[in-house]
């Protein structure tokens, strides 16, 4: 055999050992990762115990007020209370901007999904705080195209109320009315 054959023989093993390695830190990743979220389950209600959206929302979309997450931080996470300018919003149609996070399988549009500063917020990274978190449920069973990576406008009727979902809470739901592509440079508020 020769000195060639010899190294390619080691470098197949080598690679095979190496390919071993990944698939194993894969393989245990997920099962920590599908662990944690089995022990983390009993502390999250079900979505059964979501308070109740307005499945009729009728509201002029032309008189949306627009809340930026500056705005939105001035709830207090701690004391649940909302400065004089956010309580004035609570019950109103407003447009907030932002980047959607899935609460639902399908990849092409969703009734239900969550709105936050910064693109996949609540998935890959640590999720912002309450109050950088708007939790969308579309009015009437409506439907609103998913958009991945570009910032939308999200519309519909503001309550402060706070809301456990799969990934973490929200501070703010929203009864949607609509969705749309955010046509401007999109100033991320970090």
């Amino acid at each position: 055999m020769g000195t060639l054959s010899r190294l390619r023989d080691a470098y197949r093993k080598l690679s095979e050992m190496k390919y071993f390695r990944l698939t194993r830190s894969v393989i245990l990743g997920a099962i920590l990762l599908i662990g944690a979220v089995y022990l983390l389950q009993p502390r999250l209600p079900g979505k059964t115990n979501l308070p109740d959206f307005e499945p009729e929302l009728v509201a002029q979309t032309d008189k949306a007020q627009v809340l930026d997450w500056k705005q939105l931080r001035e709830l207090n996470v701690k004391t649940n209370v909302a400065s004089p300018k956010l309580k004035a919003a609570d019950g109103k149609t407003v447009r907030i901007a932002g980047f959607m996070v899935p609460l639902e399988d399908q990849a092409d549009s969703v009734t239900e999904f969550l709105l936050v500063p910064y693109p996949q917020a609540c998935i890959h990274v640590p999720a912002p705080p309450p109050n950088q978190i708007v939790h969308v449920k579309m009015a009437g069973g409506n439907k609103a195209n998913m958009v991945w990576w570009e910032p939308i406008w999200a519309q519909g009727k503001l309550k402060i109320v706070r809301t456990p979902n799969m990934y973490t809470e929200s501070s703010f739901q929203l009864s949607g009315i609509k969705t749309e592509p955010y046509q401007d440079d999109y100033d991320a508020p970090y």
